[in-house]
């Protein structure tokens, strides 16, 4: 076996304790219930946990250290150009940049990529990243602010030659679909068509559909008028692909198609027709809002004079699964979607003539509500997270988005704020972050918080502050692994972790910083101060219980104490204090060592 320079045998229980928790990491990272990837410094990928398999089709084994991995998920030139370019800046982090990946089946996922590693860096990595699928609400948020502005056109009195186009082409985008129209029942028996989008609506010709045959000249869309029902197709199983209206072009690479009636006051009034190309487009959920699209449509059809704003809210806003509160100018809430009631516990009829002051939690100050109001008073959409509080009084956050909306005077007379509960991203995120500076195994902060807490403390001492740092061994530890296993081991430095805490000042720092060493920051202690505390550990220790069956020599803790002080560095002290229990050890375990004199640092591990 060939031993890399500066590590001996001895090193060996070391580093295979340190790659166990290594691959304990990588275990709690595959099992996230979130994207997690990471790629290496040649931009190759190098991790691609299960939810990435699940979200984009493609196995670790697809992904990892390929090439061309990138191209399969971002095709677009474009798209990819612009994400590599954030992405392989590793100097800094970004936060919730969203991106359309492209999974192995041929659909289209928008994902929100944050990334970590600049903060906190992983050895090998040169970026990691956490990852949201953000496909079903980003579609939602674009339904809503759909209807909205079909809502705002309709109150502007907006004929309809123009809306019906707007709405095809919005629906186009948002759902990828090749083709999208809205025909509109003519009493001749023809349908009309008022507004038809797509990439496939080129090749979509004027030529007559009618309604009122039952053959292939209307296809799905006069079968929907005729009928009142919704038709559902697949065009290897239907004629109606070769309907006259369209031409070759027009029904290129369809794979499915559906028809819904519009209709309003017991009448059919036409059908939006959607053509998409794989024929698993038309899942519940989204038959669900395109159902829900045509209530609009309807309506714009029938009562576009009549309609008043807050029936054509109504509409809009219960479309929606995110939670939407309406207010007066004043604060006033005066309607709530279902969405709201599943997310607060309150009940609509509970909030109204309210504000949404009864959710308050108390957790900002009036600084954050003064800056929210002269947003929205302005005309300006307020967006941020706000700490919330639930009808059971529990605490969560929320992403919110606050908007006004003006009145035929041009006046702001209402506010829509529309909602979404991210306690379980800041959650995950936070869990993240927490495993980048902590030990896995002992919870304890990891070598890069004992670094920069130390680099904190030397700036300290340059201003007469002293402190000092305490380099822990455990004595006879490899005898613990050894003779009853790693299990045993670990249980034994969880102990000495407890230990460690329990004796030293509430605020010390108390890390682990790799096998059996540990570290102690006594901030403001001096050198005196510093060896009666570490005596005081090193009596403890001896009385620490062994695992059951152990029958080797007894367990104890060997301390080096050092200064820190003058304009070293982190890498200095530890190499000094690294010298002081190197001194402890030599004379014969247990004991306590102080190293007045700083040492230079020396390359490899600590170790003796």
């Amino acid at each position: 076996m060939k031993i890399p320079p500066g590590l001996t045998f001895e090193h060996v229980p070391e580093l295979q304790a340190l790659w166990a928790e290594l691959s304990e990491m990588r275990l709690v990272l595959d099992a996230m219930p979130v994207l997690m990837n990471a790629v290496d410094r040649d931009g190759l990928f190098v991790l691609w946990n299960r939810e990435c398999e699940r979200v984009t089709g493609y196995t670790s084994a697809e992904i990892v250290g390929r090439p061309e991995a990138f191209d399969l998920l971002y095709p677009d030139p474009l798209e990819r150009g612009r994400l590599k370019e954030v992405w392989n800046d590793p100097r800094k982090n970004f936060r919730d940049v969203e991106a359309d990946l492209t999974t192995k089946f041929g659909s289209v996922r928008t994902v929100s990529w944050s990334r970590l590693s600049a903060t906190y860096p992983v050895d090998g990595w040169a970026a990691w990243t956490i990852g949201f699928d953000r496909t079903e609400a980003k579609r939602n948020e674009m339904v809503l602010a759909l209807l909205a502005e079909v809502n705002r056109r309709l109150l502007q009195r907006e004929p309809l030659g123009t809306i019906h186009p707007f709405i095809c082409n919005r629906v186009a985008d948002i759902f990828h679909f090749a083709l999208v129209s809205i025909g509109q029942r003519q009493p001749d028996g023809t349908v009309r068509m008022s507004g038809i989008a797509g990439p496939n609506a080129p090749g979509a010709s004027a030529q007559e559909i009618r309604w009122d045959r039952p053959s292939s000249e209307g296809g799905i869309t006069g079968a929907a008028i005729r009928t009142g029902l919704v038709q559902r197709v697949e065009a290897e199983q239907d004629s109606s692909f070769g309907s006259a209206w369209r031409n070759r072009d027009a029904g290129r690479k369809i794979g499915a198609s559906i028809a819904l009636p519009l209709a309003a006051r017991g009448a059919v009034l036409g059908a939006l027709t959607v053509h998409a190309r794989r024929p698993d487009a038309f899942d519940p959920k989204t038959v669900d809002i395109l159902l829900r699209l045509t209530q609009q449509v309807s309506l714009s059809l029938d009562y576009a004079a009549e309609l008043t704003e807050i029936q054509l809210q109504s509409v809009a806003l219960d479309a929606v699964s995110h939670p939407v509160i309406v207010t007066s100018r004043d604060g006033t809430i005066e309607w709530a979607n279902a969405a709201f009631t599943s997310m607060t516990g309150f009940a609509r009829d509970e909030v109204l003539g309210r504000t949404p002051r009864i959710q308050k939690s108390g957790l900002h100050g009036p600084a954050y509500y003064q800056d929210l109001w002269a947003t929205i008073l302005s005309g300006r959409t307020w967006e941020g997270e706000t700490t919330n509080r639930r009808k059971d009084g529990s605490v969560y956050v929320e992403d919110q988005a606050i908007t006004p909306v003006r009145g035929e005077n041009g006046e702001i007379a209402h506010f829509v704020a529309v909602k979404r509960d991210v306690t379980e991203r800041k959650r995950f995120e936070e869990a993240i972050v927490h495993l980048a500076r902590h030990d896995p195994l002992t919870d304890l902060p990891n070598r890069r918080v004992v670094e920069e807490n130390l680099g904190r403390l030397l700036a300290r001492s340059e201003r007469g502050i002293p402190s000092t740092l305490l380099l822990l061994d455990l004595d006879n530890f490899k005898e613990v692994n050894d003779r009853v296993g790693h299990a045993s081991g670990d249980d034994v430095l969880r102990t000495f972790a407890r230990l460690f805490l329990e004796t030293v000042r509430p605020g010390d720092l108390v890390g682990r910083i790799g096998g059996d060493e540990f570290v102690v920051l006594l901030e403001g202690a001096g050198a005196e101060e510093a060896r009666v505390a570490a005596e005081r550990i090193r009596e403890r220790a001896e009385h620490v219980p062994v695992p059951e069956g152990y029958d080797g020599p007894p367990l104890g803790v060997s301390v080096g104490v050092a200064a820190v002080q003058g304009h070293g560095d982190p890498a200095s002290v530890l190499a000094t204090a690294d010298a002081a229990l190197y001194e402890a050890k030599a004379g014969g375990k247990g004991r306590v060592a102080v190293q007045t004199q700083p040492v230079p640092p020396r390359s490899g591990c600590f170790r003796r």
